[in-house]
């Protein structure tokens, strides 16, 4: 963890699981490669990780942990395998550049925030039947396009609604209210003359 120097790791054949916080904070890493025999990704094990551009999961992984990619925001592409069973809280939270990933159908559960604020994610497909936490894709493309639509309904009744204001506003402010005025100072210029009486 912290080694912010390090830019390529390959996990032996020998690892079955990769200790939480393993590589927490490798700031420079850019290239990982997990082999096959790895069933168990810990919490936060490459959290912030903010060198990595690409992680592909072996077939192995069962779990990836608590917040294993949190915060990785340069990861643009992650392949999840088929197998993989659960993919932890906040996993790939915070993961900005990530556009799209594909859900296995082995997958039984998806904990709370597992890809929140992952700015740029539209929604994948996911099987009738898969356990998802809260806010599992809170704050993603397709979170913010959910919510925009009523916003913009909004807008266009606010819209029509104002129509007769402005009118009523152009009107009275823009056509009468000049006229008048001009009148008044046409008076006060040139009094209109009244006869005495005899």
């Amino acid at each position: 963890a912290g080694c912010s120097g390090l830019t390529s790791v390959t996990i032996p054949d020998s690892v079955t699981e990769i200790k939480g916080e393993a590589f927490w904070h490798c700031f420079d890493l850019t290239a990982l490669t997990i082999p096959g025999s790895v069933r168990t990704i810990g919490p936060a094990a490459f959290a912030r990780c903010i060198g990595l551009t690409s992680v592909v999961i072996p077939s192995g992984v069962k779990s990836i942990g608590t917040e294993c990619f949190d915060d990785c925001f340069g990861l643009e592409s992650v392949v999840l395998p088929d197998g993989l069973e659960t993919i932890g809280w906040g996993a790939f939270s915070g993961c900005s550049r990530l556009k799209s990933i594909a859900i296995p159908s082995s997958v039984t559960t998806i904990e709370d925030r597992a890809f929140f604020d992952c700015g740029e994610l539209a929604r994948p497909e996911i099987r009738d039947g898969v356990l998802q936490g809260k806010d599992v894709f809170g704050h993603t493309k397709t979170f913010w396009e959910i919510r925009e639509k009523p916003l913009r309904l909004l807008l266009f009744i606010g819209f029509i609604a104002a129509i007769p204001f402005a009118l009523y506003f152009f009107t009275t402010v823009i056509v009468v209210f000049p006229i008048k005025l001009a009148a008044i100072m046409w008076m006060a210029v040139f009094p209109t003359r009244t006869r005495p009486s005899r």
